[in-house]
């Protein structure tokens, strides 16, 4: 079930497809070059930003590149450690140190007055996060349903946790209880499939996943957060076309040398695709210690220089 709008009460917080509140652009302080404010990522935050699908990840990178500037600040808070961590802006600081833009000329940074807790922190988040323009319906039931499974480990009870995230974003407490529902089915399925069910836009039609993605309805994937069953026996259950199948007894006919060479080669592009466009992949291999980088960085070179090789070999 996509986000439905009910009407929203005269103090809700929402702020759906407006940008920044008047108020949310009082709370920002510029930050100063001559301050040199070194910024870091706290990884409870981190968690909770939105995810990029690959392509809206190398689009990013493109346009700043182009560019040579980011236009949209950095938003961080100050921590009580002294430390200033991003709350928004994590994909396009990634890019930032990967450009090695410089501070003041093509980036800048902005704090946020008045956060001091985690809390708080998540609440910016979010408010931030629904005022998006740019998210699709899928998008907003996740975060809806997001915001409710979070609260729930807080200390209070279910119907005020519903009541509340129903405020925030001006919809019914039936509409959290189907999102909460929704975000846990979408939680099941494969990360790279999650980026093409909750973007559905991005992605040519063309791609070998877009048939399954358009077979899906947010029903069954509420159903999917209901039930205990896996991602694989969901497929199994309402898609066993797609579901996957284990290999036949049969001895099959061998396929020549070529074609079984190009499925080897797409199941280790596949595998390997997948793990570097997981959320924080860069971020995460950046604090990595420079003796793995350069050994990861080797082998990549060695694979290339071998595909190559093999490349000449078999025209």
């Amino acid at each position: 079930m996509a986000l439905r709008r009910s009407k929203q009460s005269k103090g809700s917080k929402a702020n759906l497809g407006l940008g920044l509140s008047e108020q949310m652009q009082q709370d920002l302080q510029p930050i100063q070059k001559s301050e040199a404010i070194s910024f870091e990522i706290m990884p409870e935050v981190e968690k909770y930003i939105m995810p990029l699908s690959p392509i809206e990840r190398q689009n990013l990178r493109n346009n700043i590149q182009s560019s040579g500037k980011v236009y949209e600040s950095i938003k961080v808070f100050e921590h009580e450690d002294g430390k200033h961590y991003i709350v928004d802006g994590h994909h396009r600081f990634q890019v930032i140190q990967e450009l090695g833009l410089t501070y003041g000329e093509q980036w800048t940074a902005e704090k946020i007055v008045g956060i001091k807790t985690l809390e708080d922190v998540y609440q910016w988040m979010l408010s931030y996060q629904s005022a998006r323009r740019n998210l699709s319906n899928e998008e907003k039931s996740f975060l809806v349903g997001r915001e409710f499974q979070r609260r729930k480990g807080l200390a209070q009870g279910r119907e005020q946790v519903r009541e509340s995230v129903a405020d925030i974003f001006g919809v019914t407490p039936r509409t959290v209880t189907n999102n909460s529902f929704f975000y846990l089915g979408v939680n099941k399925m494969p990360q790279d499939l999650q980026f093409k069910y909750l973007k559905k836009a991005e992605y040519d039609a063309e791609d070998n996943d877009m048939e399954l993605v358009a077979k899906l309805t947010n029903g069954k994937l509420i159903d999917l957060g209901k039930s205990e069953n896996s991602w694989d026996e969901f497929l199994e259950k309402h898609f066993p076309a797609e579901a996957v199948k284990p290999e036949s007894k049969t001895p099959e006919k061998p396929a020549d040398t070529a074609d079984k060479f190009n499925r080897h080669l797409d199941k280790w592009f596949h595998t390997f695709n997948k793990e570097v466009s997981k959320k924080g992949f860069v971020s995460k291999f950046n604090k990595s210690s420079e003796e793995n980088k350069k050994a990861f960085l080797d082998k990549i070179d060695q694979q290339m220089e071998l595909l190559k090789s093999l490349k000449e070999e078999v025209k």
